[in-house]
């Protein structure tokens, strides 16, 4: 794989969980076999980048530890063929395209730049949320299949809202990527993009999860009076501030509220990244507490 893009994600979870996909695991020799020859793969690509300079050194560094990334969860997936480890493939392949798209866009400059990284951001979140719905859909079939008319019934639930959870998480990418866009703009030109923006991606409540609104109408967070704030949209809203926060455009940030108690977990690049999160995180309307569970890269 030369060139990590949509079209290499698209086809990596489609396959993944491909009734084909359910293959028995290799052998010990194989599995080694494949490890020491990824290794070997990895190293001649990244020995190859060394003749270049720049940013397209970056570039290629960053194609030749995606590919790496990839190939060794495809490995894993061919040795463990799970659900678990399938999705691993279609999250390994949209975090490295989204890592070469990240350097690329440091060939641009101010907000071409930023609206170039939010692009690719977006790009990976709807990746990563497609292949996570297909996960849950996949395993909720495969139980159904196994047992009772009533559970295939729920498991077609569980697939519908998993689809829902996945267009959320999309919205928010799409909504922070218009945002970006509208940031080249001033004036009245500008205000007429954000309020098109907000318009079409900014109704976070639309796109709740019928499932997610049932396990947390029981224990709203009261704003005020008369006033409740969902944890869905607590953790939407939260999304789309961390995503709007400049400094943390290049980091992976996951998102959960329970009771208006946002959990934060991911990989960033540094500890001020972590304080920054947080920081944004806590003004977020309705959030009554933050627990950091993020994890600087390099030091897991």
């Amino acid at each position: 794989m030369n060139k990590l893009d949509i079209a290499s994600i698209a086809a990596a979870f489609a396959l993944a969980f491909s009734p084909g996909a359910n293959a028995q695991s290799i052998s010990k020799a194989d599995y080694k076999s494949g490890k020491d020859s990824i290794a070997a793969e990895y190293k001649s690509a990244a020995s190859a980048c060394a003749s270049l300079s720049g940013n397209a050194k970056d570039i290629c560094r960053a194609e030749a530890k995606g590919k790496q990334n990839v190939a060794k969860a495809e490995l894993e997936a061919r040795n463990k063929p799970t659900n678990k480890s399938r999705y691993a493939v279609s999250v390994a392949t949209a975090e490295a395209a989204y890592s070469v798209a990240k350097e690329k866009c440091d060939d641009k400059a101010g907000n071409d730049k930023t609206v170039c990284v939010k692009e690719a951001k977006a790009a990976e979140t709807r990746a990563k949320a497609d292949a996570k719905a297909q996960m849950k859909t996949a395993a909720a079939n495969k139980s159904a299949n196994e047992t009772s008319t009533a559970a295939r019934k729920e498991a077609r639930e569980t697939g519908a809202d998993a689809r829902k959870d996945a267009a959320a998480d999309k919205r928010t990418a799409d909504y922070a990527l218009a945002k970006a866009k509208c940031d080249a703009l001033a004036g009245d030109a500008k205000d007429r993009c954000m309020n098109e923006a907000k318009a079409r991606y900014g109704d976070e409540k639309s796109t709740v999860s019928t499932r997610q609104k049932e396990s947390t109408a029981s224990t709203p967070k009261k704003e005020g009076a008369g006033q409740y704030v969902d944890d869905t949209v607590i953790t939407t809203k939260v999304k789309a501030a961390i995503l709007g926060e400049s400094t943390l455009k290049s980091a992976e940030i996951n998102v959960e509220t329970h009771k208006g108690m946002v959990q934060l977990t991911g990989f960033v690049r540094s500890r001020a990244d972590i304080n920054k999160a947080v920081e944004v995180a806590r003004t977020v309307k309705g959030v009554t507490s933050v627990k950091n569970d993020m994890i600087v890269k390099g030091q897991q």
